[in-house]
């Protein structure tokens, strides 16, 4: 049973950071929770990785949010039909 501390053993009694912890876990876990259905949600880090794929790949700016934990977002979404996939 967990006490909440960030070092925990695993079976081989290694240390592991709890996955809880993690800010981009965080981060994506939140941004899955405001994302439609079928549309993949990211801030703007994640969006700029997209930048060299021109207009190949090119999600919309969605309205900000003030994520749990995370704080004021850009958020964009990249909805199926843009890249040509059926939901």
């Amino acid at each position: 049973m967990s006490d909440g501390s960030t070092d925990e053993r695993d079976e081989g009694g290694r240390f592991a950071e709890s996955v809880t912890r993690c800010p981009v876990v965080n981060l994506a876990s939140r941004l899955v929770a405001v994302a439609p259905a079928g549309a993949i949600a990211m801030d703007d880090a994640f969006r700029s990785m997209l930048d060299d794929r021109g207009r190949e790949i090119a999600p919309d700016r969605a309205t900000p949010q003030d994520l749990k934990g995370i704080g004021a977002t850009n958020v964009w979404l990249l909805k199926p039909e843009r890249v040509g996939v059926s939901p």
